[in-house]
């Protein structure tokens, strides 16, 4: 089950309260390879994406037209 691979950051609320206290700059650590499976990270991770604020490892779903549409993902 994934929320036990992602223990307390699967939760909405806790990602919410995390990307809503920063005032300035938001850095997070983590591996997009598992925070991807969450619908919510990877909403995360596609919009940061999508601003060009996407720094790290190459994502699996980089370069699909998903991604650059404004359709629903669907990986």
């Amino acid at each position: 089950m994934i929320e036990e691979g992602l223990g307390f950051i699967s939760s909405p609320n806790r990602i919410n309260v995390a990307l809503t206290r920063a005032r300035a700059l938001l850095i997070v650590v983590g591996d997009p390879h598992l925070l991807k499976i969450d619908s919510n990270w990877r909403a995360v991770l596609i919009d940061c994406v999508r601003r060009n604020a996407y720094l790290g490892c190459d994502l699996p779903f980089q370069n699909q037209p998903a991604i650059n549409s404004h359709k629903k993902e669907v990986w």
